[in-house]
Parts: structure tokens; sequence; C-alpha cells
């Protein structure tokens, strides 16, 4: 298994290893970003549901208690009524009242409630529905909100007022509505002034519906229960009709939360749930909401968010694979270039990138190839001149022994026969060809040995022209004599002097060889006062025009730059008729690494 992985990250690419790693540390921070933006907003919309639940709650609470408080104090403004209270002071005996005079008393209350009615808030919002005030069993004062005579004295007020009769107790008394009367009563019982025994009796009858609409932005919601209850806990309204009249369910009697929201786990369902006393504790509101409708709100709230989330995570995932392919195209660049590069391209060339480090690394690349370039094709040249030295060496060279035999036997019968000039130049010719043939596998040779060619050389050419030629060596310090140059870098120097510019000479001719140090290089000058040329006419202003000795100095030049580098070579100052000075400038070589040695020959 584990071979197995390794031959298969071998063979997926290093383009596609970036792009993966990328991709996975951008899913990576997108999941984690996206899943704590989820829980953010989730947090966000549950503080939000649960604050538009408060609001909702303080609505509830608000409208609730105003429009009980309202129907308080219409009752006591019916009752502290003028006509109400002279009834209740004087202590009138409608026994002993004839007709007449019940009736304009009903009627004086009567026209006093309508006057309170007036302006009262709650009967226009079509709470009160009527008002009944008994002043005994058979005197009742009405009044009705849309003139309608049903409810007077009808069989539910009835019922309320008897059953308020045989209770002592002053507090106002509520009753709830049943299935044969959809109503709320409230009812007050008030005694006399001066007989307690005889008391009058108000009833105001509620519309159930209009009360339960304070409550509707709560009970819209399904399952949602409202319980209005009264100091003893009874229900005197809820949106669940059949709990009006019981006492409160076992969890939310005693249950006081202070209106602050808690969770109640209520008949198996859990809730959201608040309660809190009304009016001086004279009703107790408790509201249960299931939680499962708000979770089911906060979902759907957040599907949409997750839905985007989700094509907005694609679309950036896509981007990012775009991205990441985009910006590792340079892999696939350097692959291709390296895969030419292995091949012997060596002109490949990568391109370039806006990216700096990205750029300087092609750069970097494209130098080494052309480097590479360079000094490949630089070695094929010194090799292809070091083959064609030798070529041309074995194709000129003779049996040593048979010309050195040879040699020696002219140059004895020359000692012998007293011809001394004749003798010192077979010794110069025999010293010239013995330096060569000793050193012809080397490329750099000292100063020294050098020389020596030069020596045989113009010996030889000064017998030949007499007195017409004069030379003159000069080497400077001892230790340049230890220097390696390129073997026979100054013959072609001396024998282009002597034959290009002292032989058409008339007048005596002087050649100077001059070595210095100079600028940590070897300065080896040339110089004749021979007849001249024009460099520009020559093919690159280092070697005259004619004969074909340039050709030698050309071959020199090469020899010297693929060796040295070109800082170092030939130069030539000449003019008709001025004689010519040639320059050779070399490093100072004492045998370090300084271009190619003679072990580099093959």
């Amino acid at each position: 298994m584990k071979g197995l992985r390794n031959l298969l990250v071998r063979r997926i690419s290093l383009r596609a290893k970036l792009a993966l790693i990328i991709c996975c540390i951008s899913f990576f921070s997108i999941v984690v970003s996206s899943l704590a933006f989820f829980f953010s907003v989730k947090k966000i919309n549950e503080d939000i549901v649960y604050n538009n639940l408060e609001s909702l709650q303080l609505a509830v609470e608000d409208n609730i208690s105003s429009s009980l408080s309202a129907i308080d104090k219409t009752a006591k403004n019916i009752i502290l009524g003028s006509n109400v209270r002279q009834f209740l002071r004087e202590g009138a005996n409608l026994a002993e009242m004839d007709e007449s005079g019940k009736v304009l008393l009903r009627q004086s209350i009567e026209r006093e409630i309508s006057n309170q009615m007036l302006f009262n808030s709650i009967l226009e919002e079509g709470l009160i529905e009527s008002v009944n005030f008994y002043l005994d069993e058979h005197n009742i004062a009405f009044f009705s909100r849309n003139g309608s005579l049903d409810l007077k004295d009808s069989p539910s007020v009835r019922q309320v007022y008897r059953t308020i009769q045989q209770k002592s107790s002053a507090n106002p008394q509520i009753f709830s509505s049943t299935l044969n009367d959809p109503f709320l009563h409230f009812a007050y019982r008030i005694s006399s002034l001066d007989q307690s025994s005889r008391s009058v009796y108000l009833i105001i009858t509620i519309n159930r519906e209009g009360l339960l609409a304070k409550c509707q932005s709560i009970t819209d919601y399904e399952n949602s229960v409202v319980y209005l209850a009264d100091q003893k806990g009874t229900v005197i309204l809820s949106n669940q009709q059949e709990n009006e009249g019981a006492p409160l369910p076992d969890g939310i009697d005693g249950n006081y939360t202070q209106g602050k929201i808690t969770h109640l786990d209520f008949d198996g369902t859990k809730h959201l749930y608040f309660s809190q006393w009304l009016n001086d504790k004279d009703f107790f509101l408790a509201v249960m909401m299931p939680e499962e409708l708000f979770v089911r709100s906060l979902y759907e709230a957040m599907r949409d968010y997750l839905f985007l989330s989700v094509v907005v995570s694609l679309i950036i995932m896509a981007l990012i694979v775009l991205l990441s392919l985009r910006m590792t195209a340079f892999t696939h660049d350097f692959t291709e270039g390296l895969q030419k590069f292995g091949k012997g391209d060596l002109t490949v060339k990568l391109p370039p990138y806006r990216d700096a480090d990205l750029n300087h690394i092609s750069n970097t690349f494209n130098q080494m190839t052309e480097r590479i370039n360079f000094l490949v094709e630089d070695g094929y040249k010194k090799q292809l001149l070091i083959q064609q030295m030798d070529i041309e060496f074995l194709q000129s060279q003779m049996n040593p022994h048979f010309l050195f035999n040879t040699l020696f036997t002219i140059s004895t019968r020359a000692k012998m026969s007293g011809d001394d000039l004749l003798f010192e130049m077979v010794q110069a010719l025999t010293r010239l060809l013995q330096a060569s043939l000793h050193t012809k596998n080397d490329i750099k040779i000292t100063v020294a040995q050098e020389l020596e060619y030069i020596n045989a050389y113009l010996y030889i050419q000064k017998v030949r022209y007499g007195s017409k030629l004069e030379y003159a060596v000069s080497t400077g310090s001892p230790e340049i004599l230890t220097l390696l140059i390129p073997r026979l870098c100054i013959q072609p120097l001396v024998e282009n002097a002597v034959v290009h510019g002292i032989e058409p000479l008339s007048a005596t001719g002087h050649i100077d060889i001059a070595m210095e140090l100079k600028e940590d290089a070897l300065w080896i000058t040339v110089t004749d006062n021979g007849v001249g040329f024009d460099p520009a006419e020559a093919p690159d202003g280092s070697a005259p025009p004619s004969h074909s000795n340039h050709i030698a100095l050309q071959n020199l030049q090469e020899r010297i730059r693929l060796i040295y580098g070109g800082a170092y070579g030939v130069t030539i100052d000449s003019a008709p008729g001025r004689g010519c000075r040639a320059v050779v400038i070399l490093p100072v070589d004492k045998g370090g690494n300084h271009g190619l040695s003679s072990s580099d020959r093959r």
C-alpha cells in the first residue's frame, strides 16, 4: 500500500500537486470561514427571532394590560357618576318610588353611562358590548354598543347577577365565556354608603374575540397558547376556549418568569414560555409558543443563505482552481524547458514572467543555457583547433631521427671544411626543429622556450639578409622568462615583420621585441620600421591583407581568445610607410587555472 501510494505521488506532476495543495488549503479556509460565518449569521438570526418575540411579548402585555385597565377605569367612571353617587348617598328606596320615578332614575343613569362612553377608546375598539346596571332585580339601567337589547338582562347576564349577589366580596368578579355565551362579564358590587346591606351591581359585558385580538400577534403562530387568569389562577381568557373557566394547567400555575423568555417542556413538547402579572397582580398572563416554529423559521431564514453560500463557494473554488493552474503554469514551462535541455537543445529559453522571483529564475535559467551553449561551442572550437594543429604538424613533420642525422652530417662537414657560417646556420636550424618537435604536444610553453624559436629564426634570417636586418630582444625581469604563453604566439608576429615589413624595405630594417608586466598582464610588443600597411584593409584590423601569412595571425588571435577569453589577444597599429607595432596581451600565467592547459589536449 505504501509503495502504491509513493508511486501515485511520484506520478502526479508538480503542477498538479501545487494546484491540489492550493485547492485543499483554499477549500479548508472556505469551509472554516463559511462555518464561522454560518454560526455568526445563525446567532444573529436567533437574536433577531428572540428580539422579535420579546417585542411581541411586550406588545401583548401592553395591549392586554391597557385594555383591562380601560375596562376597570370605565367601571369606576360609571360608579362615580353623579346620579349613581346621589342614589347611593341618599339611600333611596326603590320600593317606595312610583314607576315614573324609577323610570326617571334608570334614564338618568343610562344617559350618564352613554356620556361616559362617548369618548371611550375600548368602545370604539369594539371591546364593550353592553353595560347592565342593576338597581335591583327589576330595575336595570342598560347601555348597548350597537343599540341592541339582546344583552339586557340576558340569561347569561342574569346568571352573573345572581352569582355576584351571593358573594360578599367588593372586588370585581370576572366571568369567563362558555360555549353558549361568547362574552366575558366584568361584575362589580357597589354597596350603599349608609346601608351596607343595600347594593347595586354593575355588569360590563366584553367582546371575547375583541380582547383576544389583542394577542393576535402571538396566536397567529401555530399551536401557540395564551392564558389570561385571575388572581386565583382561573383562566378567564384563552385562544383555546375549552381552557376558560378552568385552573391554569400544571407547569404554568405558579411558573412566573417576570416577563423573561424561558424554555418549557409542556406535554412532551418544547415551548418558549413567558409570563407576567398585570394591573398590580390582578391578572396573570402566560404565553407558550412551540420552539419548532422558531427553529423552522430560523431554518427558512438560513436555507437561502446555505444555498447562496454553496453557490458562492463553488464559484470561488472554480476561480481558485483556474488561478492555481495559472499560477503554477511556470512549473510546466520549467519542466518542458528542462526536458528540451536534457535532450540537447541548448538554445531553449523560458518566457518572461510578471512575478519578480519567477522572472529572476527564468533569467537565471536562460543565462545558464546561454553560458553552457557558449562553453560547449567554445570547447568544440578549442578541440577542433587542437586537432587542426596536430594535423598540420603531422602533415609537415618528417622522421626526426633522419632529419637530425642529416643536419648533423651537414654541420660536421661544414665544420671540417672551416665554413663556420654554414655550421652556425645548421646549428640554429637544428635548435629550431628540436624546440618545435619537443613541444609539439604542449599548448602553452614558457617565454624562454618561445624565445628559442625566435632567436633561431632571427639568426637564420640575419644570415639571409645580412646588414639589412637588425633585431633586439628585451625580456625585462627574469620572472617573465618563466611565465607560460601559447606556443608559437610571438613567432608569427616576428615572421610577419620580416616578410611583410623588412623584406620590401630598401633601407636597413629594425625589429624590436619587448616584454613587460603591466596592469596584471604580460605585454609582448613586436615593432618594426618596415613598409607598414593599412589596418582598415585587414579582415579584423589585426593582420595585414597581403600574402597568406595573415591567416596565421588570425589563427593566433583566435587561439588566444579561446584559451584566455575575449579580454586578451593581438592588436596591430600600422600605416603605410610608418612601420608596424603588434602588441600581444596575455594574462600572467604561472601554471594555474588560466584557460586551456596542456592536459586538455586530446
